[in-house]
């Protein structure tokens, strides 16, 4: 923003500064003005607020009219606080006005409450590690936050596959942590064979007649105490054997007679004490063969205990009760 009076402003300090003004004896002297009471020309810079809104403000409270004088004779009134630019303001006043304005523009002028000096950034670095156990598409989901671990800081993963080594590249700290998470897993995991039956329920079995010999008293038993049908019928099975190293995904397609179930896994967590198996999901699909249709049952998550059955259920006019075990084998 330029202002026209500048220049004139400027020019009468310099040559009322080199010569004094022409006597007219005509006139009354007029009063002589202390040189500390002079009114001078000062600039704030702005450090964190925008310089014309400051000098706003600033006009609101100290604003005012000081004579400056012209190119020719006489003096025209200017204003005492003017914005430059976005970051500069001029104040044109008495020493003590001026500073006065000054203590107010820096008062304003500050950095706001919630913000911090930016952080230096870390060098980044590169690290190799050799997998031993962990297969390179574990490695990948754990790296990937799939186990609950996030990704943040790391900037690259490179999968060398001809050398089964992983190249980490990040902050030096980032890296630290990722490496001590891959010796942490990358070691023996016990292999798990995870069995699944689909039920439905079956016709009214006359007193005293048995369960199908396919499926295990036990179950029938327990499974008659907990829902109001006391037949069922073995509709699809399969087993899989997968790894216990969390967030391996797990995926068993299962055929029956005129429709297939589709279950899936995402293990979270083999806790080595209690042979608990935490999932992160478990979700099962029915796909019918003549038509293609497909129906979400149900997905969940849910903890397997070893040797023990787990009953999960879908509601409806044709139920569907999906039943898993598990158990380790070797480790």
């Amino acid at each position: 923003m330029i202002f026209p009076f500048l220049p004139a402003i400027l020019f009468s300090l310099s040559t009322t500064a080199s010569s004094p003004p022409a006597q007219e004896p005509e006139q009354a002297a007029a009063p002589e003005v202390a040189p500390s009471q002079e009114p001078r020309i000062t600039y704030y810079r702005a450090q964190f607020e925008d310089a014309r809104r400051l000098a706003q403000l600033a006009d609101t409270l100290y604003g005012g009219f000081v004579s400056a004088a012209t190119e020719g004779p006489g003096s025209r009134p200017v204003s005492n606080i003017q914005p430059i630019d976005e970051s500069r303001v001029l104040i044109y006043d008495t020493p003590e006005s001026t500073e006065r304005i000054l203590s107010f523009l820096r008062s304003l002028d500050t950095a706001p409450e919630d913000s911090t000096p930016p952080e230096a950034e870390e060098p980044i670095e590169s690290v190799e590690y050799h997998l031993r156990y962990l297969a390179q598409g574990d490695a990948f989901a754990l790296m990937n936050g799939s186990a609950g671990i996030p990704r943040n800081g790391l900037d690259s993963i490179l999968f060398l596959p001809e050398s089964g080594r992983l190249v980490l590249r990040g902050s030096k700290a980032r890296i630290e942590e990722m490496v001590e998470l891959l010796r942490r897993f990358d070691t023996p995991s016990p292999q798990l064979q995870i069995t699944c039956r689909v039920l439905r329920v079956g016709a009214p079995s006359a007193e005293g007649s048995s369960p199908p010999a396919t499926l295990p008293a036990e179950l029938t038993d327990n499974l008659a105490r907990l829902v109001p049908y006391d037949t069922f019928e073995l509709a699809s099975f399969g087993t899989v054997r997968a790894t216990s190293v969390p967030a391996t995904r797990v995926k068993l397609r299962m055929p029956g007679e005129t429709e297939d179930f589709e279950l899936n896994l995402t293990i979270q967590n083999l806790d080595a004490d209690s042979s608990d198996l935490t999932l992160n999901l478990c979700s099962v699909r029915q796909i019918v063969r003549e038509s293609g249709k497909v129906k979400d049952l149900f997905s969940v998550a849910t903890t397997l205990t070893a040797g023990e059955y787990a009953v999960l259920g879908a509601v409806g006019k044709d139920p569907v009760f999906v039943v898993l075990t598990f158990r380790r084998i070797g480790g």
